[in-house]
């Protein structure tokens, strides 16, 4: 508890020393591109893999808001973005039975939305005109949905035709890690982040939709230092006003796993 204690008290020294320098408000529209999949994966209880289902994101179209308030040293920037599907996407059903594979479904998705939201504060730790190096603590929720319509695919060597597959997850990920930026003239800043997650929380409802037989999971899934994230940022100045920015990154790290809860066999989920 002291540590804990001794951290906020330095935290809030370093915000309130630089409350002293006037700030700069930063308002950045942006527009962009997410290419990625959801592999949702089910185990059984000798823990070997027996349906997956992968939901394609090829691309969505995001548009958000980036917010930065900047100190001397001491900046908190918040991101809002919106994604939807601009083309063709599907999701994949397969299925195994002592380790072979008996069934497999393709879907056309009827929609698929994304929105995520960040909440980034960082400090300057080493500045000077050309280079700079900042710790990071990042809080990030996303909210990943989609419709599956009605699929068609082979199961047990027989053509079929099934109901559709419905996905919703909300993931909360806290990330921590350090930022490089290089200034390269007056006009060209280059930035890359890199980043860990030391605690994830992800919570999803999976929903086949049938006559017969309709049924819902839930899955609750905790990890410790699964995720890694890196960005890079390459930022032109136009004027004191405008910068054109290109902006990526890339998010990957080891499979969460987690409890299933299920009405598949009674009429409650358990």
């Amino acid at each position: 508890m002291k540590k804990i204690g001794l951290a906020i008290i330095l935290f809030f020294t370093c915000l309130f020393c630089n409350a002293q320098t006037k700030p700069s408000l930063s308002l950045s529209p942006h527009i962009g591109l997410t290419y990625g999949q959801f592999d949702e994966i089910l185990y059984n209880s000798n823990g070997d893999q027996c349906s997956l289902l992968e939901w394609e994101q090829k691309p969505l179209l995001n548009i958000g808001l980036t917010t930065t308030l900047a100190f001397s040293r001491f900046s908190i920037t918040t991101n809002f973005e919106y994604g939807t599907k601009i083309a063709p996407f599907y999701m994949y059903d397969s299925d195994w039975d002592n380790g072979e594979k008996y069934s497999f479904t393709k879907h056309s998705l009827e929609s698929a939305k994304e929105f995520n939201s960040q909440f980034i504060v960082d400090y300057k730790l080493i500045s000077d005109r050309l280079f700079s190096f900042s710790p990071v603590l990042e809080l990030q929720y996303m909210y990943d949905t989609f419709n599956g319509g009605r699929g068609s695919g082979t199961r047990y060597g027989r053509n079929i035709k099934v109901y559709g597959i419905d996905y919703s997850k909300h993931s909360l990920i806290f990330f921590s890690g350090y930022k490089l930026s290089f200034n390269i003239g007056s006009f060209i800043n280059l930035q890359t982040d890199f980043l860990i997650s030391p605690y994830i929380y992800q919570y999803a409802i999976d929903f086949h939709h049938g006559v017969i037989h309709p049924f819902t999971a839930v899955e609750i899934q905790e990890a410790d230092f699964s995720k890694l994230k890196i960005n890079g940022n390459l930022k032109i100045k136009i004027s004191n006003t405008f910068s054109i920015d290109f902006y990526t990154q890339v998010l990957f790290g080891c499979t969460t796993k987690g409890e299933l809860y299920s009405n598949y066999y009674t009429e409650e989920i358990t």
